[in-house]
């Protein structure tokens, strides 16, 4: 029902101001992962006073970024105490189950908000990078990094790649061609989910060391095999009967 309620045409002029100004919302949640709101408040810093003197933010800004985050549904208040919302608390603050702050602020945050900067000339057909592509360029020019972003990209799409593993029958297909995984986290879930199962990653060389890593912490480094290149110009190793493009 939801997804139905997202794909009709909107009818209301709030409609579309809603999503002009929906970059303010995002905004809003990435500064307040930049400073760490969400676990200062799970730690007691609870009240704007606090808040002011853990972050080093001027009160009429800590109020300002606060009405924001309420009206989001982000936090809450109660007797003069800040409360993070249910999925906040799970999600946003530092040691919760499924952190992923990391996950928001960067491949998000630093990624994603700031490639679409881009989209118009991109539409135009105008290079963003002269010698490189746009995603190439945007994580390893631009000073994010392949450690820096795969890590978080990798905490993102666990959740994802095993839910896909477990829907998607390998169990007559034996080697997987894994192409633009990053940190490999799509293997190893569809490593994991097919014990018969071996994958090839084909990346970019900044990412094969994180992958690497999370290969072997998984038990994965037999059965996962990488492969560094640019995958529009490199040719493909054969002998896959499954190819994932990601």
């Amino acid at each position: 029902m939801a997804d139905e309620a997202r794909r009709r045409p909107i009818e209301d002029v709030r409609e579309i101001s809603a999503i002009t100004y929906g970059f303010m919302a995002s905004k809003a949640l990435f500064v307040a992962l930049e400073f760490d709101l969400f676990t200062h408040i799970a730690q007691g810093a609870d009240s704007i006073s606090a808040l002011v003197k853990v972050t080093g933010i001027g009160e009429n800004r800590v109020v300002t970024l606060l009405a924001a985050l309420k009206s989001l549904g982000l936090i809450s208040e109660a007797g003069g105490r800040l409360i993070n919302a249910p999925a906040a608390a799970r999600y946003l603050v530092a040691g919760a189950p499924g952190d992923l702050r990391d996950y928001v602020r960067l491949v998000n945050g630093e990624f994603g908000y700031e490639s679409f900067r881009h989209l118009s000339a991109a539409l135009r057909g105008e290079r963003i990078f002269r010698d490189k592509g746009f995603y190439e360029g945007m994580i390893y020019d631009a000073g994010i990094g392949g450690e820096r972003f795969s890590s978080p990209q990798h905490t993102g799409s666990l959740g994802p790649a095993r839910r896909l593993a477990k829907w998607l029958d390998l169990k007559d297909r034996h080697k997987l061609l894994d192409v633009g995984d990053g940190s490999g986290a799509y293997s190893i879930a569809f490593c994991a989910a097919n014990q018969h199962l071996r994958a090839t990653i084909l990346d970019f060389p900044e990412t094969m060391d994180t992958a690497k890593l999370y290969a072997r912490e998984a038990g994965f480094s037999d059965r996962i095999a990488h492969l560094a290149g640019n995958a529009v110009k490199v040719e493909w190793p054969d002998g896959h009967d499954i190819v994932l493009l990601e």
